[in-house]
């Protein structure tokens, strides 16, 4: 089956390259990476209760995939459907599994779908453990302390402070 060009301007009648050990020959670029993680950033707010950010997972990662799987629409719904799978994890470093998922797809396509959902399932607990702990309650506490007790001796400085280091968490 073929899949239509969509506004990425990729040609979508290319098939890619499969090496003799199975695998395929990447395609993607780190334009492409960045346009995942960019989407990602945009999509983060998706939330459902039967699959947490997973729909934030498909839009960020829809162009890549359809770059991977040009000239395969069953592969392409396959890979989509994986990551329709439940996700869920602080958002920062999930940018972290979503990279390393699609470098998977890009090597071995479909056959490699069971690999990717296993690393997202060993690495969303522990980076969201690591995460929150540090940006949720290390810093805010300590910075908003420190930022209090400023205000509390007349220092407007504490206030700015306090907003700096929540921008630089966001």
């Amino acid at each position: 089956k073929e899949i239509e060009t969509t506004e990425n301007d990729v040609d979508m009648t290319e098939v890619p390259e499969k090496l003799p050990d199975g695998t395929y020959k990447p395609v993607l670029t780190k334009k492409d990476l960045d346009r995942c993680g960019l989407r990602w950033n945009m999509a983060v707010l998706t939330y459902n209760y039967e699959t947490q950010q997973a729909p934030s997972c498909v839009f960020a990662t829809f162009h890549a995939l359809e770059k991977i799987y040009r000239g395969d629409a069953d592969g392409l719904n396959a890979a989509e459907l994986n990551q329709f799978k439940y996700f869920n994890t602080t958002p920062q470093p999930a940018g972290l599994l979503l990279g390393a998922g699609i470098a998977f797809e890009d090597r071995g396509h479909n056959n490699s779908l069971d690999a990717e959902t296993d690393l997202k399932i060993g690495f969303m607990g522990p980076l969201a453990g690591i995460r929150d702990s540090i940006f949720w309650l290390l810093i805010p506490t300590i910075m908003g302390s420190l930022a209090a007790y400023m205000g509390l001796d007349g220092n407007p400085l504490g206030v700015f402070i306090w907003l700096a280091i929540n921008i630089a968490v966001f």
